[in-house]
């Protein structure tokens, strides 16, 4: 008997890989125990691969980011030497669209590390999400209730750990773009 698509997916996504496939033929063709996505455009400075398990789900069940839109850095902010054993801290940045981001951090060390956070975008600001060094409830918080990060070039992550940080606009670039968006 058929397994339905989004059984299927939800089956595989846990240990889905992205590796990268062939440009042709153009559409979504099933290849080698996967799927194959080709699309040509002339304009697009990137694409996200989005996938939902229901047709009718507002939200994606799984984002497929790409290279373009992850960004590796060092806690000083150049690339993390991959090669080095030594290298105990890294990072990265994801970019979702023009007003969100997240940063992730990460620090393997016995010692606390400073990170050179990223430029947030114009009338958006940093707010922590996540930091496994927190006792809880400051830890971990729902979202939309993630507090704003007070200092927005560095960040101070204890040993052991990891934190994430967002990009969010201001509730007045949120009221700009409600108002564009009606016109």
């Amino acid at each position: 008997m058929p397994r339905e698509l989004h059984d299927y997916i939800s089956e595989i996504s846990e240990r889905a890989d992205v590796r990268a496939g062939s440009h042709l033929p153009l559409g979504t063709q099933e290849r080698g125990g996967g799927v194959n996505f080709a699309i040509f455009s002339r304009d697009a400075s990137r694409v996200r691969l989005e996938l939902f398990d229901h047709p009718e789900d507002a939200a994606p069940a799984r984002v497929i980011y790409t290279d373009a839109e992850i960004h590796w850095f060092g806690s000083q902010g150049g690339l993390p030497n991959w090669a080095d054993p030594k290298e105990k801290q890294f990072a990265c940045l994801i970019h979702e669209d023009e007003q969100r981001a997240l940063c992730l951090m990460f620090n393997a060390g016995a010692d606390m590390v400073d990170f050179g956070l990223p430029s947030a975008p114009p009338g958006a600001r940093w707010h922590l999400a996540v930091d496994t060094s927190r006792e809880a409830p400051q830890d971990l918080f729902a979202a939309g209730e993630e507090p704003l990060w007070e200092d927005p070039q560095t960040y101070h992550l204890r040993p052991r750990s990891s934190a994430t940080l967002l990009v969010r606009g201001t509730i007045r670039q949120k009221r700009q773009a409600a108002l564009t968006e009606a016109k």
